[in-house]
């Protein structure tokens, strides 16, 4: 079944709904997901409960362009390693893609990028000594009407913020920082619309932002079945989730993370630069980086032209 999304204008320009006949009580099957041992479960059966909850009540969703600017990151251990020619830094080859990840099923290429360099950073946090290689893509056809699908902005992040109660929940979304800045507008909302979107977007915010061991392939299940699940609209492109650092106990909101589709990719985003960084310090948080060699062109489209910084 194609999800069909119901503009809300009324509710803002970038607000999308479903209304589709709702199965069972809302909460229960969220609680019955979390309650799984996914470990013992098939993708099959965790898509099933996935696909039901998506088909069922008003619940809000938040559509955005694609961004004018992706980045990529990769740990390396030694400056030797660094990488000669673009597809290194790029979504993995087909081959290589043996199990399910965060939004991709085995043998499906998704790209996965982040909103800054900062973001990188955080998502990858590389050790002392390690060296950071980061790609930075440009949107060159924005005339393309393709769309991402945010999830994951639930309770936990919300409190973050300062966000009390759940009439204040969009509110979020014109305070977080200048990516959302401007882009939502809330007027007359529902409570029990805005209760359920909440509720579902902090099990999402649980499921995009938790860390899996390797080899636990299993725990993807849920985030690559509500992908899928979206991906059948054809005008959804990816999907924006949060990227969450933790740091002594506590959690820090960073940036939005994306997955987009590869073909997608290839259409509508150009090679723009490339820089080589060392992580030299990190302080509290903050991390210090020295940067070592950077590229702004490509030889024949395909080889990295570096540049050494001394």
């Amino acid at each position: 079944m194609i999800p069909q999304f119901i503009h809300r204008p009324e509710y803002g320009n970038n607000i999308y709904s479903l209304d589709l006949k709702e199965l069972i009580t809302f909460d229960k099957k969220i609680k019955l997901l979390k309650s799984l041992n996914l470990k013992n479960k098939t993708y099959e059966e965790i898509r099933n409960l996935i696909y039901s909850i998506c088909n069922e009540k008003k619940l809000l969703y938040f559509q955005h362009d694609l961004p004018e600017e992706l980045f990529r990151g990769r740990v390396f251990k030694s400056l030797k390693d660094k990488p000669l020619e673009i597809e290194k830094m790029w979504y993995p080859p087909i081959d290589r893609v043996k199990n399910y990840g965060r939004v991709n099923k085995p043998n499906e290429q998704i790209f996965y990028g982040c909103s800054a360099f900062e973001t990188v950073c955080a998502e990858l946090n590389p050790n002392i000594n390690e060296y950071l290689c980061v790609l930075v893509l440009k949107n060159t056809n924005t005339l393309k009407n393709y769309r991402i699908l945010q999830l994951g902005y639930g309770k936990e992040l919300l409190n973050k913020v300062n966000v009390k109660n759940i009439e204040d929940y969009l509110k979020l979304f014109n305070e977080q920082d200048e990516y959302y800045k401007s882009l939502i507008t809330v007027n007359n909302i529902p409570v029990s619309v805005l209760t359920e979107s909440y509720f579902l977007n902090n099990y999402y915010l649980e499921e995009f932002t938790k860390r899996v061991e390797k080899n636990h392939y299993y725990e993807y299940f849920t985030t690559v079945a509500v992908s899928e699940f979206w991906f059948n609209n054809p005008i959804i492109k990816g999907i924006i989730y949060p990227c969450i650092y933790k740091y002594k106990g506590k959690l820090k909101y960073v940036g939005p993370n994306y997955a987009i589709k590869a073909n997608v990719i290839d259409e509508m985003y150009k090679f723009s630069n490339i820089a080589f960084y060392k992580k030299i310090k990190k302080v509290g948080i903050n991390m210090l980086f020295e940067k070592i060699c950077y590229s702004e062109e490509l030889y024949d489209n395909k080889h990295i032209k570096w540049v050494f910084c001394n």
